[in-house]
């Protein structure tokens, strides 16, 4: 079985990014109820810069002091030691402690500054950060004069090297089905609001490179209801890459195994197509499948033929779940096959789903600076780790809340020094490579059982089809009424809300089925051999339809049999067909049946017809013809005789 190449990186797995605990608090509280938080800072820190952490201190008394220590380079299991406060045992430079009045500023704020160098510090400013790495910093605010530490924070510095590890950010913007079975259009307030923040967030960050990973159905629900939106979101977007995704989100393991692999393709091209409507000059990428619903060997082999490369998925589906940092690629089994390239992404990092990730993707106003520290220093303490050619993809969950100020602020620490180069997907895909240490399994599912789903979409869809070719090519009687048979294949709905879609097709679709009716007389009566068979066809549709018209009977010939006709508007077509005996029989049993052009489905019910033939059969001629043979030989022979007779009395009379 061919499986798909799965694809796709992580910056921490399950143990991950802000480690088991989420990510550190920004500011650690001290005696008295003492706190310091920290506002900004630059990340990456090349030689001979400076890099100002800006804090905010409360709770300290006026006479505190402060200081700052730097530690050396840690790996990615000392960033997070460092995090809770388990630093190394040496420092590699400090910055003197001072009265925190002196570094206090005018808003209240309060900064401490550190410059980098490779030789001993001739300044109080400068520390030592003699080798690439990622430096840990203490800051504490002291008791005056003593050596009581009031509060603390611990934050990160980064001397990049000489390497970079690509990184590529795919923003999720799912959505429930929006088209209702009865034809309207409700989008739900939560996607709304949550289209319009990723708008705003492509907006405030026009050149980072981010991936869009969008519900098709989403986007024409909203063409339809706030075209404005859907403007914007196209503008914002620009030029940077667009997954293809299906219209809907899909139970593809399922499908496969109820014989709609053929429906994973419709529903695939389906959403490039209005992706492509909605977000104008975009070219929806299908190399990557989001996963987002059950998978299995069966499943991944169709999303291979259909051109997908590279899974994008998360720790918890692969077995083992990674219990370290993980990047892209990764060898990945299913069910046993051979090893295919693959590669694992997740939430900022590998937490999706947990409170963990949900902290570091949405923290609150104070603790955006920290999470974002945070996050890049264990990404460049990975980068240091890694061998060049492997990259990172973060993909917040599917339910996650956009926080313009986390992202703003994690642009713009990766556009200082650093070891972490953002591009776009094309460009990730082009120079990442295999990874060979490590081999996952992706956890299978076999999916719900989607059997009664396929024989609902063929036998609508055959309906619809059918139906639709009696109405005029221009007809909107069946507008719409596709979509909904696409939209019932969620996977987000259950079998009753399915089934209430394919039930409000066949309410639209049942009338046109009865529509034309034929009237025709129960008996009719035949001359002769040949004969009419008078009929009519009533329309009560307000629009024409076209039917065939077929007279099935095995003793009749009927002329021009199998007509295909149209029956005006409410209106009323007649037809006289030509009719020729076969037999001598005296009676001629017919039915009357009305389909679709193609002849393949009926259209109402069909009409049986007695005819009746009261003209001489070719048996009745003969009988005919022989006795008045008959008649006519007697009357000459009786004429004969008579003046045979005549004659002879005449003869009689004139002799003497």
């Amino acid at each position: 079985m061919i499986v798909a190449r799965a694809f796709v990186a992580l910056a921490v797995a399950a143990a991950g990014l802000a480690a088991a605990t989420g990510p550190a608090p920004a500011a650690t509280g001290g005696v008295d109820g003492a706190a310091v938080t920290l506002l900004a800072q630059p990340v990456g820190l090349e030689l001979g810069g400076l890099a100002t952490l800006t804090v905010r201190v409360t709770g300290a008394p006026a006479d505190a002091e402060i200081d700052a220590s730097i530690f050396p380079p840690v790996t990615v299991e000392g960033v997070r030691d460092a995090r809770e406060g388990r630093l190394p045992a040496k420092q590699v430079g400090f910055l003197p402690r001072a009265p925190l009045a002196e570094r206090t500023n005018a808003d209240g704020t309060a900064s401490v500054a550190l410059r980098a160098v490779d030789a001993p510090p001739r300044f109080d400013e400068e520390v030592r950060m003699g080798e690439p790495g990622v430096y840990p910093v203490r800051v504490r605010v002291l008791s005056a004069g003593g050596d009581s530490t009031l509060a603390q924070l611990v934050t990160f510095l980064v001397r990049p090297g000489s390497r970079r590890l690509p990184l590529t950010v795919v923003l999720p913007l799912p959505g429930s089905p929006s088209l209702r079975p009865d034809g309207t259009t409700r989008v739900s307030a939560d996607d709304q609001a949550r289209a319009q923040a990723v708008t705003q967030l492509l907006a405030a960050l026009p050149d980072f490179p981010f991936t869009l990973a969008p519900r098709p159905e989403l986007l024409a629900a909203l063409g339809r209801t706030n075209p404005v939106l859907t403007g914007r979101l196209a503008g914002a977007l620009g030029s940077r890459a667009v997954l293809a995704m299906p219209f809907v989100r899909l139970d593809a393991s399922g499908m496969v195994a109820a014989d709609l692999a053929a429906e994973i393709g419709r529903q695939l091209a389906a959403g490039e197509q209005a992706i492509a409507a909605a977000l104008p000059g975009t070219r929806p990428d299908r190399r990557v499948w989001l996963d987002d619903g059950s998978l299995d060997d069966a499943s991944l082999g169709t999303l291979r033929t259909l051109g997908v490369q590279h899974l994008l998925t998360t720790p918890e589906r692969l077995d083992p779940v990674p219990a370290a940092p993980v990047l892209h690629p990764l060898p990945l089994t299913v069910g046993g096959e051979t090893p295919v390239v693959s590669a694992v992404g997740s939430g900022l990092g590998a937490l999706v789903g947990d409170a963990a990730t949900a902290a570091a993707i949405a923290p609150a106003d104070d603790d955006v600076a920290a999470t974002v520290v945070d996050l890049v220093a264990e990404l460049s303490a990975l980068a240091f780790a890694e061998e060049v050619g492997r990259g990172l993809v973060i993909l917040p969950p599917q339910d996650w809340q956009v926080t313009s100020a986390f992202w703003t602020a994690l642009a713009s620490a990766l556009r200082g020094p650093s070891m972490i180069t953002p591009v776009g997907l094309d460009e990730f895909l082009r120079t990442t490579t295999p990874a060979r240490d490590a081999t996952f399994r992706l956890r299978a599912d076999t999916g719900r059982d989607e059997v009664g789903l396929a024989q609902s979409l063929f036998v609508t869809r055959v309906a619809l089809t059918q139906m639709g070719s009696v109405l005029p090519a221009s007809s909107p009687r069946f507008a719409g009424l596709a979509d909904r048979t696409t939209v019932a294949t969620s996977a987000d709905l259950t079998d009753a809300e399915r089934q209430a879609y394919f039930d409000a097709v066949t309410e639209r679709v049942n009338p046109v089925r009865a529509a034309v009716t034929a009237r025709v007389r129960d008996r009719i009566t035949l001359a002769g051999k040949n004969g009419t068979i008078p009929l009519s066809l009533v329309n009560t549709l307000d629009e024409p339809v076209t039917v065939r018209v077929r007279v099935s009977t095995d003793k009749l010939r009927v002329e021009d049999n199998d007509q295909l006709v149209t029956v005006p508007a409410r209106g009323e077509l007649p037809l006289r067909l030509e009719v020729e005996a076969r037999t001598s029989a005296w009676q001629f049993p017919a039915t009357v049946s009305l389909t679709t052009p193609d002849g393949s489905e009926p259209m109402g019910t069909p009409t049986a017809v007695d005819l009746r033939a009261v003209g001489l059969s070719g048996l009745g001629l003969g009988l005919s013809f022989g006795a008045l043979a008959v008649l006519l030989t007697w009357w000459i022979t009786h004429h004969r005789r008579r003046r045979k007779a005549e004659r002879r009395a005449t003869a009689s009379l004139v002799s003497p």
